[in-house]
């Protein structure tokens, strides 16, 4: 999913600082605050700030982290930007997570997401 909501349009009634939700900021973690936290590089909005406001409560506080490639398609039947159909075949160049851990048909750029944050947050 990518968004393309401008910040300057973002509802004037939604709390400037999101309650419980964070994002990842140049290796730091911070609170997502509209108008101030930079999502994309047009100065722009995606679904974060729908994911935040609908999941993030004091009980259930969501992290939130952009991926450089996570505009890429989250059907196991797209790799790369064509269609391959619905049946069972070799994982793709897309962001499709799975139904498990153990599915298959996860994609290739998932995978090397998981991989990337997995060795950043093994010990050193």
């Amino acid at each position: 999913m990518q968004g393309c909501g401008a910040v300057a349009d973002v509802d004037k009634t939604l709390p400037k600082v999101i309650p419980n939700a964070f994002i990842v900021q140049n290796q730091a973690i911070e609170l997502l605050t509209l108008g101030k936290t930079n999502t994309r590089k047009e100065k722009s909005f995606g679904p974060e700030i729908g994911f935040a406001l609908e999941m993030a409560s004091t009980e259930r506080p969501v992290y939130l982290i952009k991926y450089a490639m996570s505009g890429m398609p989250l059907h196991p039947g797209w790799s790369k930007g064509e269609w391959r159909g619905t049946q069972k075949i070799e994982p793709g160049v897309n962001f499709y997570p799975g139904v498990s851990a153990e599915d298959s048909n996860q994609g290739t750029l998932y995978k090397a997401m998981q991989a990337h944050f997995r060795s950043r947050a093994s010990p050193s």
